[in-house]
């Protein structure tokens, strides 16, 4: 038992500081939904690109341990057709997980832009 302690203490010590860093996730596909309202700019078939960042040291605003949110808005930038969008993050959105929903494993993000983000 001795030893044990000793094993625990001497890893404590050995740990350095946890740093959070920012997590950025990289996305892309063919869109096979577009609502009709979008329709001309957006059409079922279109590529989409982007990214989206976020602190990873931002409180989980959830307490169910299967899911995570954690907010303020991620930096986001997406192109679909050739319509580019970005937001610097930091307004209202959040950045959601949820661990084996329905059979699925979920990763969302949505981001506000600022107002001198908005365009006129």
């Amino acid at each position: 038992m001795k030893s044990l302690r000793s094993l625990l203490l001497t890893l404590a010590m050995m740990s350095g500081p946890v740093h959070a860093v920012p997590v950025t996730y990289y996305f892309g596909g063919i869109l096979n939904y577009v609502n009709t309202a979008l329709a001309p700019h957006f059409l079922v078939g279109n590529a989409f690109n982007g990214s989206f960042t976020f602190d990873s040291s931002a409180p989980d605003l959830n307490s169910d341990p299967m899911r995570g949110a954690s907010a303020p808005g991620p930096a986001f930038s997406a192109t679909v057709n050739g319509v580019h969008y970005t937001t610097t993050g930091g307004g209202v959105g959040s950045v959601s997980i949820d661990n084996n929903f329905g059979g699925t494993d979920l990763l969302s993000a949505g981001s506000v832009p600022l107002p001198a983000e908005m365009q006129p």
